[in-house]
């Protein structure tokens, strides 16, 4: 648990593509882990596609997060915004 906001951090890292922004990294009591962000239109499949590439990542061949809700997203002219969170699966899954 000491380093479950770290390795968080770093799978976010490696899975979020490049045409989607993240503002904000949120860990809380633990296990929560929240995404803000922004991106284009055009992108917001992407999104859905970060969302499976995160609830495919596995540590020892476990799966990191716990199924949950999809990203949700609203769009204001030509910015989408969007918010996302996970659960962590098991605490020991990543140490």
């Amino acid at each position: 648990m000491k380093y479950a906001a770290l390795d968080c951090w770093k799978i976010v890292a490696e899975q979020l593509p490049v045409s989607i922004t993240l503002q904000r990294f949120s860990f809380a009591d633990g296990q929560k882990l929240t995404l803000n962000g922004t991106t284009t239109p055009e992108q917001i499949s992407s999104l859905y596609d970060f969302d499976k590439g995160m609830h495919k990542t596995r540590f020892k061949d476990q799966e990191v997060f716990a199924t949950g809700d999809p990203p949700l997203w609203r769009q204001a002219n030509n910015v989408v915004t969007w918010n996302y969170s996970l659960q962590l699966q098991r605490l020991e899954a990543l140490r």
